[in-house]
């Protein structure tokens, strides 16, 4: 087997081994615990990586 067809046959199968890891996926059903109650967020942590001055300071404005 020569090295370009041995490179051909390896990408092959990485192509057969990680397209099906790009499929698209869609949720179906949910559950939820009604019984279940959770304390109100005392704190909140928020990270905006925003270049514009304007934008970041709304953010911060805004929470």
């Amino acid at each position: 087997m020569t090295l370009k067809k041995r490179y051909i046959s390896i990408f092959i199968i990485f192509l057969i081994c990680i397209l099906p890891a790009c499929s698209n996926t869609r949720l179906t059903k949910a559950w939820k615990d009604k019984d279940y109650f959770s304390k109100p967020s005392k704190t909140i942590f928020i990270i905006a990586d925003v270049k514009n001055q304007a934008m970041r300071k709304e953010v911060e404005g805004f929470f």
